[in-house]
């Protein structure tokens, strides 16, 4: 068989060549994959004509090579094929897992836990429900074992949309009992929701109880108010019942029935179940056959009772004198006779509870005098006890432990000496068990709300940088490291495990002696060496790339890596930031192996710009190091600049940074720190959206596109007009407000102050403003870009620096002065101040003519309201925006 012509492919190079003719082999023209040493060799073989046995022998010899050629193809087809498939899936599941990692979001409490915010990837704000629109509810008697996320589906299957609530805070009953108490926060719009579906429902045997709160309190450290309206009478009682005695065979079958029967619900009613040990209480417990019933529906009967319990026998304690009719009826019958109310509201019914009306009046006076003459009369033989309760118009209280109050001993006795009047006071109580109670009241309840607000300040004390803080401070152990910090230096700490943060309490001397304890106990324990037994599927990993990087950022002492033990362990010195960058690693090193990530070599990083050392992937495929990436993302805080994107592909890429990768790299303390500054921002950047309260140092933001005009403040009890942003104004509208507040005096010294500190106002939030250094294009927090010498407004940078250089001269102050601007300049600030001045001039004509306009019955009683109004003073002069009106504007007022 004589080959005519065949294409051989040489691999590597993968060149087609054509043999020599005189070649002899197959007839047939073939494509052969072949390497190149195989064709070497068959090249420089002798092409001599032989026949017979040699020519044969070659011939195999060559055939025999090509279909060895021609198998080695086709296994690397194979593996080629193989290697792409392996490929694809591994793409496949990066995409699913990225995909995934950026639709996680994140909800967290701000702003002392009264702003409820959702964010997504880069800490992107998604949803905020403000602390005006927010309250607090409390779910009381669930079960000892119930689980968090268990109390979150509770709260689900009422029909609230899960990203308007959050659980802030599971712990045992407060009141001793063997259940546990959920706190949430939520939009104040689900809240009754919640109280009406949850309240007297069953859950596992065990009755729950909701409280809502109106007002954001007693969280944390924060003041619980009497949030309820004092102009409502609460009247209160037991409802009428049967009470039994119920006598068995044997004292044990006595104890028996009071441990399966006491505290459940018969016929929707919660019984009591108590051993009798007679009149005299002379049986001994352990003696006694019989028990008492308590609280038993009136439709029970003897043998009901004696059924249901299993009893030898029954008899009556105390037959029902009434019903809960006539009850009901007898009340809102000396309701009635009194007079006086607006409203009259029966409490929906709850197992075991006692029975509540709720009796509204125009005024607390009102209610006090109804409350006084029904306490004084008497209701009939047979009805229960009734209770009366007005709660105090603004009273707040506070529990702390006795070693956080004597830390700050001389800050409490100060507030209590400064305080000690009728319109606001702190009153302090030790209660003899460890604690001690704040009580904030007053008459005042703007004055109230001012002192809450720095009692809450003090109550909150100084958290500690989280480089303070050592996973070991959650041990029992460590609770003598405290104690020893108390008795030293009388500074008391408080750690909390769930946000890994430590709250200092101490002033002066035993502040700064309690901060050198602390950081020696933790450099202590971050010395000691700490261990972590490595997955056989990261050993690769760690072996090619990890120790090495490890070493590189730690100190080759502070990590070692040792392989003679199954599995290897990897052994390191470092506190929880040096815990979590391993932890990083571990997980980099199993993805790569499960789903075959593969770093190319020499990758640059876009942060530092140098070869990548211990590689960090990002869902968008640029690679990172872990240090880079863990300072861009622990300095966040201080750029303020969200969402937080990939910086790849020279900053174009801005893909937002997952929430999982985010959490990876920050402690819980810095996370809550980064959201902070988040919600901030955002706020920040919306001032047409969003405010915050008018009181001075008061947390609390509102939103301005709600349909409620007037709101009050859940933490400062003041009431803010929505339209101006100022304190409410019941029967006057803004525009009336600003006509009679008088604004040149506050004008004149804001201006005084202007001028002083070179301030000037931003044109889009009214904001004080100052330039430092630098050229004169001006960006405010509010986002606005402004032209620093002639105060216009901009869209862009780009647009700032096109008016400077065409308008003035130039960006900087000494290209404007070279280019002979200074005295463009000058002519336009002198126009500038010529503006204010006729704007000046011109509030005060309108101002003067508002006594002949306004629509007073006569001028006298004109002229009195605007004297009253002259001793009118802000709180904060930089929060006032001079509003420009022209006379035109207060024609409408003319009658």
């Amino acid at each position: 068989m004589v080959i005519r012509s065949v294409t051989i492919v040489v691999y590597p190079e993968s060149r087609p060549i054509n043999v020599p003719k005189k070649w002899n082999a197959m007839s047939a023209p073939r494509v052969v994959m072949i390497q190149r040493s195989v064709l070497v060799a068959l090249l420089h073989a002798p092409c001599t004509k032989q026949h017979g046995e040699s020519a044969q022998a070659e011939e195999d010899q060559t055939l025999q090579a090509l279909k060895a050629a021609e198998i080695q193809a086709r296994r690397e087809e194979k593996r080629r094929i193989k290697q792409s498939q392996l490929e694809a899936e591994s793409r496949a599941k990066q995409k699913d897992i990225t995909e995934k990692e950026a639709r996680v979001t994140i909800q967290h409490a701000v702003h002392s836990q009264s702003v409820l915010v959702t964010c997504g990837a880069g800490i992107d704000i998604r949803q905020m429900v403000c602390g005006f629109d927010c309250c607090y509810v409390t779910i009381k008697n669930l079960p000892p074992d119930m689980k968090g996320s268990e109390i979150e589906e509770l709260v689900d299957s009422t029909g609230v949309d899960h990203e308007s609530f959050l659980l802030l805070d599971v712990r045992h009953a407060q009141s001793g009992g063997h259940g546990v108490e959920a706190k949430i926060i939520l939009d104040a719009n689900y809240a009754r929701r919640v109280a009406l579906t949850l309240d007297g429902s069953v859950q596992d045997g065990n009755i729950l109880e909701v409280e809502v709160s109106d007002n954001l309190n007693a969280v944390g450290n924060r003041l619980g108010s009497s949030d309820q309206n004092p102009n409502v009478l609460t009247i209160s009682w037991h409802p009428p019942s049967r009470a039994m005695v119920a006598s068995f065979s044997t004292p044990s079958s006595a104890q028996n029935a009071v441990t399966i029967f006491n505290r459940t619900t018969l016929h929707g009613q919660l019984i009591n179940v108590e051993l009798d040990r007679g009149r005299s209480r002379n049986i001994p417990i352990d003696a006694t056959t019989s028990v008492k019933i308590y609280n038993l529906p009136l439709t029970m009967t003897l043998a009901d009772v004696k059924k249901y319990f299993n009893a030898v026998y029954i008899h009556e304690l105390r037959p029902p004198l009434t019903t809960p009719k006539a009850v009901h009826s007898m009340v809102r019958q000396r309701i009635e006779n009194l007079g006086g109310f607006c409203a009259y509201e029966i409490a929906p019914a709850n197992a075991g509870r006692s029975k509540e009306v709720r009796v509204t009046y125009n005024s607390p006076e009102a209610a006090k005098r109804a409350r006084d003459m029904l306490k004084d009369r008497k209701f009939g033989v047979g009805f229960p006890t009734f209770k009366f309760w007005i709660p105090e118009p603004a009273q707040c209280t506070l529990m702390i432990p006795l070693q956080q109050y004597q830390a700050q001993q001389a800050h409490w006795d100060s507030i209590a000496d400064r305080y000690n009047k009728k319109a606001a006071f702190v009153q302090i109580t030790d209660n003899g068990t460890g604690g001690v109670s704040i009580q904030v009241s007053g008459e005042d309840t703007k004055a109230v709300g001012q002192l809450k607000l720095r009692v809450e300040n003090l109550v909150v004390g100084e958290a500690l940088d989280a480089s303070l803080w050592h996973q070991s401070f959650t041990k029992t152990a460590m609770q003598r490291f405290f104690e020893i910090i108390y008795t030293r230096t009388q500074a008391y700490i408080r750690h909390d495990g769930e946000t890994q943060s430590l709250t200092l309490y101490a002033t002066g001397t035993a502040r700064k002696k309690a901060l050198i304890l602390i950081r020696k106990v933790t450099d202590c324990l971050e010395s000691r060496e700490r261990t972590i037994q490595l997955p056989e599927s990261s050993i690769p990993f760690f072996k090619r790339q990890g120790l090495s990087a490890l070493k590189e950022e730690l100190g080759d002492e502070a990590v070692t890596l040792d392989l003679d033990t199954v599995p290897g362990v990897l052994k390191f010195h470092g506190g929880d930031k040096t815990r979590r960058m391993v932890n990083v690693l571990i997980e980099e090193s199993l993805k790569e192996s499960q789903i075959g990530t593969i770093h190319e070599a020499h990758t640059t990083c876009p942060i530092c710009f140098d070869e990548v050392k211990m590689p960090f992937t990002l869902g968008c495929g640029h690679t990172f190091c872990t240090a880079c990436i863990s300072h861009y993302l622990t300095s966040a805080t201080e750029r303020k600049r969200f969402p937080l994107v990939c910086v790849g592909n020279g900053d174009s890429c801005k893909t937002p940074i997952p929430i999982p990768t985010i959490e990876r790299y920050l402690s819980l303390q810095q996370l809550a720190q980064l959201i902070e500054a988040a919600v901030t921002t955002y706020i920040d950047k919306q001032p047409n959206r969003f405010r915050y309260c008018i009181t001075l140092d008061c947390p609390q933001v509102y939103c301005c596109e709600g349909s409620k005009k007037i709101l009050t403040c859940p933490a400062c009890f003041a009431t803010v007009c929505t339209g101006c942003h100022r304190e409410a104004h019941d029967g006057m509208t803004c525009a009336e407000r600003e006509q009679l507040i008088n604004l040149e005096e506050q004008e004149q010294l804001n201006g005084a102050w202007a001028r002083t500190a070179g301030a000037k106002r931003c044109p889009a939030c009214q904001v004080w403003i100052q330039k430092i250094e630098g050229c004169n294009h001006m960006t405010c927090h509010c986002g606005a870009h402004i032209c620093w010498i002639c105060l216009a407004q901009f869209t862009s940078s780009s647009d700032v620096y096109t008016h400077l250089r065409k308008t003035h001269g130039g960006i900087y102050d000494h290209e404007i002065n070279a280019r002979g601007g200074g005295q463009n300049r000058n002519a336009i600030n002198n126009e500038f101040l010529l503006a204010q001045r006729l704007q000046r001039e011109e509030d005060e004509r309108a101002r003067r003519d508002i006594l002949g306009l306004l629509p007073f019955q006569n001028r006298p009683e004109a002229a009195a309201y605007n004297d009253a109004l002259e001793n009118f003073r802000p709180q904060r002069a930089n929060r006032i925006v001079r509003i420009r009106r022209r006379i035109g504007n207060v024609g409408c007022y003319i009658v």
